[in-house]
């Protein structure tokens, strides 16, 4: 359900653009940080990155759109059982595409805009961070130990995305821009497998892992830097 409204907004965003005829076109390329709700400060992969791009409508009304290639150090995964302190996803050099509407206003030189939307991600490099999942395996279950053996797929995850964007014009068609925005997506992981286990002295458990609920957690703050032009 929430994919479906997901896409029901993005269809009619793009619709609107190609309706209107009064609009100013803009680009933009900064450098960022991923700061998740659990996990390590993503940075952006290479130099820059391409956001801002899209449309200006009547002064007021915004559309945009773009990319950003970041270098997860580690993300959460949810919906499982138990709630692990530390990132259970490894690695992985992750696409974030968002698009986003909003109105803003211009006092003198700065600008200031609100928007909301959506956005879509997808790990090209990925792998679960065995060591962690094992500990929070053994914390769930009390044990002294535990070894897990899971699998899972590689899908495409989406979100919902807030930001809030200050900007100073230095000339007409060229800006320096601060934006701070909330993101909150997952993508579904279908983790399956078995994990074994046990404290010292006893015996070894092996139990079945029933994380098909589980889900790849893209939530926190992004905060980038860059120019409009």
């Amino acid at each position: 359900m929430k994919n479906k409204k997901l896409k029901t907004i993005i269809f009619t965003i793009v619709l609107s653009i190609m309706g209107i005829q009064k609009s100013t076109a803009q680009i933009g390329v900064g450098i960022g940080f991923f700061i998740p709700s659990t996990g390590y400060v993503a940075n952006v992969y290479g130099p820059l990155s391409l956001r801002g791009v899209g449309f200006t409508i009547n002064k007021i009304f915004k559309v945009e759109t773009g990319f950003t290639v970041y270098s997860m150090p580690g993300n959460a995964v949810t919906h499982l059982p138990f709630k692990a302190k530390e990132p259970l996803f490894g690695a992985s050099t992750t696409l974030l595409i968002p698009l986003e509407f909003g109105l803003g206003t211009r006092i003198g030189d700065v600008s200031i805009s609100a928007s909301a939307g959506g956005f879509t991600f997808y790990n090209f490099t990925h792998r679960l961070d065995k060591g962690n999942f094992d500990r929070a395996i053994s914390e769930y279950e009390g044990w002294d130990v535990a070894n897990a053996d899971l699998n899972y797929t590689n899908r495409p995850g989406y979100g919902f995305i807030t930001s809030f964007e200050i900007e100073y014009h230095i000339k007409k068609n060229l800006g320096i821009y601060v934006q701070y925005s909330y993101l909150d997506g997952e993508s579904v992981l279908e983790l399956n497998g078995n994990y074994k286990g046990g404290n010292l002295g006893g015996n070894i458990i092996e139990k079945t892992a029933a994380f098909n609920d589980a889900r790849l957690s893209i939530k926190g703050s992004e905060v980038s830097v860059g120019v409009h032009f």
